[in-house]
């Protein structure tokens, strides 16, 4: 495969790709040339004073060598204006002096693209200088998050501020209308969308919020999968999935229906569901006993055996997910 294009681009490219279809250079490299570029990556972070495990330092060898190669091959990052820009925005560790063919520009372009990664803390390594060139749009996403959502604490909100900044600086440098993201991190978001259509409804409110103050970012998916994950780390999955609550009836010990209870609760721990004491309140009505019917028309009942075997479960589940359904057709 040959890319073309931006050198700096080029090498984030390249780096993608690797990184994608190989778990460390052992996969594409001889033996002798993964001994130097894990000896170099070692280097480096210890330079830098961070310590990392095993699978850390293959991971970053692969950035490591996607860079020394370019160098090697003659491959200079462009002089123009806009890399310049990115780095006179931050302060960056100097280059030490063991990367001899280095330029100035291949060390602050290694070290800014993996602060955008956010894969791993440098530290000090690379700080944002007295103002944050996107405190702007910050400030327009927490105020459309906390519009949509809850107000942030001040802890909350400084977070907010570093993650936002390094996710809108690699969208910067990258401006790709090709979202990454769900590679990268393997992330599935047909099924989350799929799984949580309530969540996601609140979250496009949010989003739709943030494009009419900021609408260029409509056509960088990756930013919105990045706030998609902030929103997620704040406000869970389960959120705003409505609750169902369960009446559990056996003509067993206390000890065997706490059981049950646990049996159905590991089985349900991606729904929202509580256990009811009086019949009268729950939504679905789980019963060992052949008499018992339920006491309002919107009340469903599950006959289980005492063992409560996994079809029983599934059963369960899935009249769980029929009363989600038709609670989400209501809140929409």
């Amino acid at each position: 495969m040959k890319l073309t294009g931006n050198e700096s681009m080029i090498r984030i490219g390249a780096f993608a790709f690797l990184s994608l279809n190989y778990e460390d250079l052992s996969m594409f490299l001889y033996y002798s040339q993964v001994k130097d570029y894990l000896l170099q990556t070692n280097q480096i972070f210890h330079y830098l004073n961070l310590s990392l495990n095993e699978n850390e330092i293959e991971y970053l060898s692969i950035w490591v060598f996607v860079n020394q190669h370019a160098i090697e091959e003659g491959f200079l990052l462009n002089e123009g204006p806009e890399l310049a820009g990115f780095f006179e925005n931050y302060k960056f560790i100097d280059k030490p002096n063991f990367l001899i063919d280095w330029e100035e520009n291949d060390w602050k372009f290694f070290l800014l693209c993996l602060y955008t990664l956010d894969y791993i803390s440098l530290g000090k390594a690379v700080e944002i200088k007295k103002v944050n060139p996107f405190s702007k749009e910050i400030e327009q996403w927490i105020a459309c998050f906390e519009r949509h959502y809850f107000f942030v604490t001040k802890e909350q909100k400084r977070f907010i501020e570093k993650k936002l900044a390094k996710q809108l600086q690699c969208d910067s440098m990258t401006k790709l209308e090709t979202d990454m993201m769900p590679f990268l991190e393997n992330l599935d978001i047909s099924y989350l969308e799929k799984r949580y259509p309530i969540y996601f409804s609140h979250f496009d409110k949010f989003w739709q919020s943030f494009l009419e103050v900021e609408p260029i970012y409509a056509n960088r998916p990756s930013i919105k999968h990045a706030s998609l994950l902030n929103c997620i780390y704040f406000v869970p999955l389960l959120t705003f999935m409505p609750e169902v609550s369960i009446f559990l009836c056996t003509n067993t010990s206390k000890a065997h229906r706490h059981l049950l209870k646990e049996k159905i609760d590991v089985h349900l721990k991606d729904r929202n569901i509580k256990f009811e004491e009086n019949i009268h309140f729950a939504d679905i009505i789980v019963t060992t006993i052949n008499s018992l019917e339920a006491v309002s028309d919107q009340q469903t009942v599950i006959q289980v055996r005492p063992s409560l075997p996994k079809n029983d479960l599934n059963r369960i589940k899935a009249t769980v997910k029929k009363s989600n359904k038709r609670s989400a057709k209501h809140i929409s």
